[in-house]
């Protein structure tokens, strides 16, 4: 089981995804797969991106939901490019702290009960 956050429509919502069932998620809306249970797996599957396509990453404030960073990157390794994207974000506090309300966001470790099943 997992809990795809989705932002659509200027709203944050969670879409519960059980052991077994398909959800098709339209292009272009900004989620998060959210997996609380240890030893769990997704299947994501996407369309080959033209060359050169950039995938964006953005991380919002658990306080009062605004945009704190985004980043982007062409993307031809998950492995390879995605780690040091999110240790960036990870150990730099002011890449983390949110512009609309001065929160720091936590960086790897989202707040306890964010992701419920």
């Amino acid at each position: 089981d997992m809990v795809l956050k989705v932002i659509d429509g200027g709203g944050h919502y969670d879409v519960h995804i059980g052991a077994g069932e398909i959800f098709l998620l339209p292009p272009h809306v900004r989620h998060s797969p959210q997996r609380p249970q240890a030893g769990s797996i997704g299947l994501v599957v996407e369309p080959k991106r033209p060359e050169g396509a950039q995938d964006g990453f953005e991380w919002y404030c658990f306080e009062c939901r605004s945009l704190v960073h985004r980043a982007e990157v062409t993307l031809t390794s998950i492995v390879r490019d995605l780690p040091p994207l999110f240790e960036r974000f990870y150990r730099d506090e002011q890449l983390r702290t949110c512009g609309q309300c001065g929160a720091v966001h936590p960086g790897k470790e989202p707040p306890e009960g964010w992701a419920r099943l």
